[in-house]
C-alpha cells in the first residue's frame, strides 16, 4: 500500500473524530463548544447533530470501515481488455480511470474498470511504479472497442488465469483507501502462509455489485505485464515473481 493512502486516511479520521466531538458537545448542552455561537444551539440543534452522527457512521460501515476480508484461490476470467500504460504513483490512477470510463459509460454503461498494477510499491518508488488502466470490452460492443481504440487505447486479451482473490465494498473512495489498506496485507499473508507468490494484482470494479474484486496472478504472468518490451526479464526481476523469490 502507499504510504500517502495511509496520510489521506489518518487526516480523514482525524476530521471525522473531530466532527462527532463537536455532535457529542452539541448533544452534552453545548457548553464544551469551542465557539459561543454554537453553544446556545436548542434542541434542534442536537437533532441535526444526531442525524449527521447517524449519516457519518453509515458512511464509514458502507465504505467497509468494518468489512471483514477473506482471501481463497478463484480464476480470473478471459476478457477483451482495452488499456493505457503509466508510470507514477499508484494513487494517480484515479484521473485515468475517469477519462477510460467517460468514454466506455456513452457505448457500455455497465463496462468494468480494470486496473494493473505491475510494480511492488515496497520495492519500486512511488513516481516509478508502473500500471494499466482500462475497461473490459464486451464481445458485442464493436462501437466501444472502436471509440477506445480512436482514443489511443491497445486492445488485448487477458488469459484465464488461476489466482487469489478476495473482495471489498466499491461506495465511494474512501472505499479505495480502506480497500488498499485492507486487503493488500491480507493477500500477502495468504502468499506468505500458503508459501505461493502472486504477481501482478489486477482489481476489478463492478458497479452493480458495489465491489472491487481484487486477484493476485498466480500464473500468466507475462500476459499481465502489458507496455514491457521484455515481459520475461521484468518478470525475473520483480520482487513479487516467484522467479524473484527462490
Amino acid at each position: 500500500p502507499n504510504p500517502s493512502c495511509h496520510t489521506h486516511m489518518r487526516s480523514l479520521f482525524l476530521f471525522i473524530a473531530g466532527l462527532l466531538a463537536t455532535f457529542a458537545a452539541v448533544l452534552a448542552g453545548g457548553s464544551s463548544l469551542p465557539s459561543p455561537l454554537l453553544r446556545p444551539l436548542p434542541a434542534a440543534g442536537c437533532a441535526v447533530a444526531c442525524a449527521a452522527a447517524l449519516w457519518c457512521t453509515r458512511y464509514l460501515l458502507r465504505a467497509g470501515l468494518l468489512t471483514g476480508v477473506t482471501v481463497s484461490e478463484k480464476e480470473f476470467s478471459e476478457c477483451k481488455y482495452a488499456y493505457k500504460t503509466h508510470t507514477s504513483a499508484y494513487k494517480d490512477c484515479g484521473q485515468h480511470f475517469d477519462a477510460v470510463c467517460k468514454i466506455a459509460s456513452q457505448h457500455a454503461p455497465d463496462c468494468l474498470p480494470i486496473g494493473i498494477y505491475m510494480d511492488d510499491p515496497k520495492a519500486v518508488p512511488h513516481d516509478k511504479t508502473r500500471y494499466a488502466v482500462g475497461v473490459r470490452v464486451p464481445p458485442d460492443a464493436p462501437a466501444l472497442e472502436h471509440a477506445l481504440k480512436s482514443a489511443g487505447y491497445t486492445i488485448t486479451d487477458l488469459p484465464r488465469t488461476p489466482a487469489i482473490h478476495a473482495t471489498f465494498p466499491f461506495t465511494s473512495i474512501l472505499s479505495i483507501i480502506i480497500g488498499v489498506m485492507r486487503v493488500y496485507p491480507k493477500m500477502e499473508a495468504y502468499c506468505a502462509e500458503t508459501n505461493t507468490c502472486a504477481a501482478p494484482y489486477v482489481e476489478v470494479c463492478i458497479g452493480r455489485e458495489q465491489l472491487t474484486h481484487y486477484y493476485g496472478m498466480l500464473d500468466n504472468r507475462k500476459a499481465f505485464y502489458l507496455g514491457l518490451s521484455d515481459p520475461d526479464a521484468y518478470a525475473s526481476q520483480n520482487p513479487r515473481d516467484p522467479k524473484k523469490a527462490q
